[in-house]
């Protein structure tokens, strides 16, 4: 069923944005449709093609596609992080991420970001500070998880704040999150992608809940691993931004949470 899925939606969709008036399409849509084409050719089958959506290139001058790429990419390594007979249900995500970036690919802005990410939580809005909007690289992120206090690390997250307040966190080259309280050492390593709402104004930052299916999150804690699934922050914080750097206050006097613009 996947084979026909897959085959269906990406052949259908990108012989529309080939063909239109000699547009050129943008990086990670081209890989896109080389993907369709080797496909439907038979020169890859789907394991192949999911590996190298997990590989799509998410750089983008249109928020929306970085956004919907950053999803299939995703929804991708969760479809290949499955051994043995692969679910039905994370074929159909996956295919439902792809679609999502096809119609994205279709427009020359970012019109068609209505829903690029799958989201809960939060009213449809737009972010309030068009300085949000892109993306931005982590240089240093802390967070709480479980009892061991704050763990600080992250470096290389990738933060992406579309027009409309939907947010998508890019965890695949994220550095270990470390820390220590008492006579407990943690350690917490994350991958995938976890997408939210935001909303921004008056300084402050709203960051709402959101969709975590597809984060991995493993906590070490004095060398014993476990694999938990803890909820996106929640939070309001005080936050600055301009052209090339963000920064989030965090609570407690702990150091703020630093990006730089990368797109």
């Amino acid at each position: 069923m996947f084979a026909a899925l897959l085959l269906a939606v990406m052949a259908v969709g990108f012989v529309v944005w080939s063909s239109g008036g000699g547009q050129t399409a943008t990086p990670p849509c081209d890989q896109l449709v080389r993907i369709a084409d080797d496909v439907n050719s038979g020169r890859i089958d789907n394991l192949e093609s999911a590996r190298r959506v997990a590989k799509l290139n998410t750089e983008d001058s249109r928020n929306g596609v970085r956004l919907t790429a950053l999803a299939a990419r995703a929804s991708a390594q969760k479809y290949l992080s499955y051994e043995g007979t692969r679910p039905e249900s994370a074929s159909i995500d996956l295919v439902q991420a792809i679609v999502r970036m096809r119609d994205q690919c279709a427009h020359s802005d970012d019109t068609g970001l209505t829903e690029a990410v799958d989201s809960a939580g939060a009213p449809a809005a737009q972010i309030g500070d068009v300085c949000l909007v892109g993306t931005w690289r982590a240089e240093q992120l802390t967070i709480f998880i479980g009892t061991s206090g704050p763990l600080t690390g992250g470096a290389s997250t990738v933060m992406a704040f579309g027009a409309d307040g939907h947010v998508a966190i890019d965890y695949s080259a994220s550095s270990e999150w470390n820390g220590s309280e008492g006579d407990q050492r943690a350690t917490v390593t994350q991958r995938g992608l976890a997408t939210q709402r935001a909303s921004a104004g008056g300084g402050m930052l709203q960051l709402f809940a959101g969709d975590t299916s597809h984060r991995f999150v493993t906590q070490t804690i004095n060398g014993q691993p476990l694999v938990i699934n803890p909820a996106p922050d929640q939070s309001t914080r005080p936050y600055a931004c301009d052209t090339s750097t963000l920064t989030i206050q965090n609570d407690q006097g702990l150091p703020p949470d630093t990006y730089s613009r990368t797109g």
